[in-house]
C-alpha cells in the first residue's frame, strides 16, 4: 500500500510540473511572438485622428543601404564586427532585414508612392540593431534634424534635446511607456527607460545614430 501511495504521489508531482512548465513555455513563447503580450495585441497607429493622419512629415528622399549606408555609433567599426560578444547589436543581420526605408513601415505604407515616414512598424523591431538600422533609414530619409525632432515628438519621447548638431529623444516609463520592443514584457517592466541620439553633419546629412537602455539591460 505504501508503495502504491508514494507511486501515486510522484506522478501527481510530476503532473504539477509538467503544467507549470507548460504554462511557463506558454508565457515565453507569447512574450516573443505577440506584440505588447500580455497586454495585446492592439493594431498600430488605430488611435491617430484624421488631422494627425494628415500631418505627415515631409522628406528628402527615401533611402536604402545603397543610397545612404549606415553608420552606427562607431563609423570605424565594421558593421556586425562582433556579434557574438554583443548579439543585440548584430547590425548585418538588423541590415539585411531592413534593407530599405520602406521595410521598417507598417505594411499599409510600404507600397505606396508617398509612404508616411511616421509610421514604423514597432512590432518588427526585436533588438537595438533593428531600432538603430530603421531609425537611420528614417532620419536619413527625413534629412533634417529639425524634422528628426518632429518624428521624435510624434512618438512620444518626453524629452527632445535638439543641440547644434544633436538630436536625442527619451522616454520614461513612469512618464507613459516605452516605443519598443512590443515582444518581450520583461524587458519593458525591468527597463526605467530608453534613448536614442543622432548626431548630424554642417551640411545637414545624418552621420551617427544609436538606441539605448537607461537602465541596466
Amino acid at each position: 500500500m505504501g508503495g502504491n501511495e508514494k507511486g501515486k504521489t510522484g506522478r501527481r508531482g510530476w503532473r504539477y510540473f509538467g503544467i507549470i512548465a507548460g504554462l511557463i513555455g506558454l508565457y515565453i513563447l507569447g512574450e516573443y511572438t505577440i506584440p505588447r503580450f500580455p497586454f495585446g495585441p492592439y493594431k498600430l497607429y488605430s488611435h491617430l485622428s484624421d488631422e494627425q493622419k494628415a500631418a505627415i512629415i515631409p522628406y528628402a528622399r527615401l533611402t536604402d543601404e545603397q543610397s545612404y549606408p549606415f553608420v552606427g555609433l562607431n563609423p570605424s567599426l565594421a558593421i556586425g564586427i562582433s556579434p557574438k560578444l554583443n548579439p543585440k547589436r548584430d547590425h548585418a543581420k538588423a541590415i539585411s532585414r531592413f534593407p530599405s526605408v520602406r521595410d521598417c513601415l507598417i505594411r499599409s505604407e510600404q507600397k505606396k508612392d508617398r509612404p508616411d515616414l511616421r509610421l514604423i512598424d514597432w512590432d518588427k523591431i526585436r533588438t537595438m540593431a533593428d531600432a538603430d538600422v530603421c531609425t537611420w533609414r528614417i532620419f536619413s530619409s527625413l534629412g533634417t534634424p529639425e524634422r528628426a525632432k518632429q518624428w521624435l515628438v510624434f512618438h512620444g519621447a518626453h524629452r527632445v534635446s535638439p543641440r547644434r548638431n544633436e538630436i536625442s529623444g527619451k522616454w520614461e516609463k513612469k512618464m507613459g511607456g516605452l516605443p519598443y520592443p512590443t515582444r518581450s514584457f520583461h524587458k519593458r517592466l525591468l527597463s526605467p527607460g530608453m534613448f536614442v541620439s543622432s548626431i548630424w553633419g554642417e551640411d545637414g546629412n545624418l552621420q551617427k545614430l544609436f538606441w539605448g537602455w537607461q537602465g541596466p539591460l
